[in-house]
């Protein structure tokens, strides 16, 4: 059964049922860790210090800073200030700021506070902002599917919820639900509402202004929370341009415009608003504050953030160095590991690569061919497929010149896993009438699937600093028990 027509309720309800269960495995993981998921007061979280201090009326944190740190020779070197710093906040000035984007206190904590008169928790937010992200990137890809492949059978539908669940490496970003993860799963959440919206009134007639109006409002909020994010605006520019010139071409020249005034204009306008607000921080439009972040191993004035001779070492980490398979459950596990040297300087943390952890991405390395395939039977299709692949490579390249962290993969797995899932379409549609070929198509599919799954399943249960067994002892030794049979095998 396909899914070119409109899905029955059965269909509807299996596929909501999913997305549900996905977004409740989220809510435990996060919920798991060492950060509750209940509102309180005077919760620890920057977010909740931003929060208090936007509805104090001043954009620096609502706490001060120890006045011995202050009376240091130098407050950022890390060997002076680790008995007073606030690690990770940025000292500018004699006040404590956040490098990190404003969107989600302006969109959760601040308003939050101000009706209830309590924090907003860390580790809900990102629970909250992954289940989001979930759910639109999931939306995007029906959509595309619908209109790009619409014979794709009802059961590859449902296999993309668990693919995009757990290829997105989501389940590994809430083991540690902090301020870290909250600006990451933001812009992830922000930046897919923000496509969805933008695709469905592009490949829809007649043409919503008011949906592109809030699609860019949604762009604009993601790099406002994520600022990498701003990779994804080459999608509603190459829609423009593609308007512009070719759909509307007999429009006058003032109707094209005015179309990319409402395109436009309100991510312009957050972009302008946070160049601002760094600008009265930092007196600097592009000054997000990293310069004066304060640091536990190298201090902010030493560090070079970006360089180029870490692109090797850090496009392997982040794209191809394997995770450890171990003995002992969960027998998947990052660690900073050192496959290639590091550059001097270079900071590595426990990460392993987007490809071996996200195995359905595997369809991708053989480009020539689905390239020229897709290129001669669905062009769109390969257009959209691109457009993703380049959006996603932005983020990559820019981490590329600076360090290796596994958390900075969500920024851009979804968008190379999307054209992957693309691809296994076409495929497994154009191979229907071989049998043989289908079959084994098929079967490799789902044991990727399955890969994909276990894999980052395994992680979310680790984390950075094995989170779940430090916050949980109890529910840590109740799963290992249920896997002891393998680990008894394996010792």
């Amino acid at each position: 059964m396909s899914f070119g027509a409109d899905l029955s309720r059965k269909q509807k309800a299996l596929l909501a049922a999913l997305l549900l269960v996905m977004a409740l495995f989220y809510c435990w993981t996060a919920g798991t860790s060492e950060w509750s998921l209940l509102p309180g007061k005077n919760l620890p979280g920057f977010y909740g210090l931003l929060a208090q201090g936007f509805l104090a009326g001043q954009l620096s944190l609502l706490v001060q800073p120890d006045p011995k740190l202050l009376a240091l020779p130098d407050p950022y070197d890390p060997a002076q200030n680790w008995r007073y710093r606030l690690h990770d906040a940025a000292l500018f000035h004699g006040k404590y700021y956040l490098y990190y984007g404003p969107a989600p206190a302006l969109l959760v904590f601040a308003p939050f506070r101000l009706l209830t008169g309590y924090d907003f928790p860390e580790s809900s937010a990102v629970a909250l902002f992954c289940s989001t992200g979930l759910l639109f990137s999931f939306l995007l890809l029906r959509l595309l599917c619908r209109t790009y492949l619409p014979d794709t059978p009802f059961w590859l539908l449902v296999a993309f919820v668990p693919a995009l669940a757990f290829g997105n490496i989501a389940p590994f970003l809430l083991r540690r639900p902090a301020h870290y993860e909250v600006a990451i799963s933001c812009g992830y959440a922000l930046v897919f509402a923000s496509l969805y919206c933008f695709a469905s009134t592009a490949l829809q007639q007649p043409l919503r202004k008011g949906f592109l109006l809030l699609s860019s409002l949604l762009l604009g909020l993601a790099v406002g929370a994520r600022f990498p994010m701003l990779a994804a605006s080459l999608a509603p520019f190459a829609l423009f341009v593609y308007w512009f010139f070719f759909k509307w071409r007999a429009s006058p020249v003032r109707n094209r415009v005015a179309l990319g005034l409402v395109m436009f204009e309100p991510l312009a306008a957050c972009l302008f608003l946070l160049g601002l607000y760094n600008y009265v921080r930092f007196g600097s439009w592009t000054d997000f504050g990293l310069r004066h972040t304060l640091q536990g191993i190298i201090g902010p004035r030493e560090y070079t953030f970006f360089d180029p001779t870490r692109i090797p070492t850090s496009f392997f980490y982040y794209v191809l160095a394997p995770p450890l398979f171990i003995r002992d459950f969960p027998f998947v596990r990052l660690a900073a590991h050192n496959y290639l040297a590091p550059p001097a300087g270079y900071v590595l943390e426990r990460i392993a690569g987007v490809l071996p952890m996200v195995p359905l991405l595997s369809v991708l390395l053989p480009a020539p061919f689905w390239l020229r395939t897709l290129r001669r039977s669905n062009p769109a299709l390969l257009f959209v497929a691109v457009t993703s692949l380049i959006i996603g490579s932005a983020p990559l390249a820019l981490y590329c010149l600076s360090g290796g962290t596994m958390r900075y993969e969500v920024d851009y797995a979804t968008f190379f896993l999307i054209p992957a899932l693309l691809v296994w379409c076409a495929g497994l549609h154009a191979l229907r009438d071989r049998p043989r070929l289908h079959v084994s198509a098929t079967a490799a599919f789902v044991i990727l699937l399955a890969l994909t799954v276990a894999l980052n399943g395994a992680i979310s249960l680790t984390g950075y600093y094995d989170n779940l067994e430090r916050a949980s002892p109890r529910t840590y030794q109740a799963i290992r028990t249920l896997f002891s049979p393998i680990e008894n095998v394996l010792r």
